[in-house]
């Protein structure tokens, strides 16, 4: 499964991830439900250390809240996440 699928499938579980910029509010992305920053969970976002862990975590949580909006705020790098099949 790639990266694109992996999103996928967590947006539809989920009811949506949001992109945004550092210009978009945190409250105004899911005014109706509960909404996560990932960098609440321990993600960096340096391009370089492994945030697979903070996803797995943030999603744990929203599926246990019944759902909502993750939150991933722009960086000047990338979030590293660590896809496997089972």
């Amino acid at each position: 499964m790639d990266r694109r699928q992996v999103l996928s499938k967590a947006m539809i579980g989920l009811g949506g991830i949001a992109l945004a910029s550092s210009a978009t509010s945190v409250s105004s992305l899911n005014a109706s439900g509960q909404c996560l920053n990932i960098k609440d969970f321990g993600a960096i976002g340096d391009g370089m250390e492994n945030d697979t862990l903070a996803f797995k975590n943030a999603l744990a949580e929203l599926k246990i809240q019944g759902g909502g909006t993750l939150y991933i705020p722009a960086t000047e790098k990338a979030f590293c996440i660590r896809a496997c099949s089972h």
